[in-house]
């Protein structure tokens, strides 16, 4: 979290950390939970493994889709890449 915020203040983003415990959670439980006040909700997707099939990546969007079922407004973004985003922002 130390090393998030850092990377929030070098980058002059106006942003909080905020560390939730599970503790018998899912994640999707604590994202609706601590997000129901939100205007919007970013949910992070995995690209398809290398020998999924169609079907079995269809399957796999459809329940995030049912897991975003009571979050505000909610966009799906595939996090696809390891981004060095002090490079990206030139920090450091």
């Amino acid at each position: 979290a130390k090393q998030l915020a850092e990377f929030l203040a070098n980058a002059n983003i106006d942003g909080q950390v905020d560390v939730y415990l599970r503790e018998g959670r899912t994640s999707y439980e604590i994202i609706r939970a601590e997000s129901e006040n939100a205007d919007i909700v970013f949910l992070g997707m995995r690209s398809p493994l290398e020998d999924e099939s169609a079907d079995e990546y269809s399957h796999y969007y459809r329940q995030t889709i049912n897991h975003a079922d009571g979050m505000p407004t909610t966009i799906l973004v595939l996090a696809a890449e390891q981004v060095n985003f002090n490079n990206l922002y030139k920090l450091n």
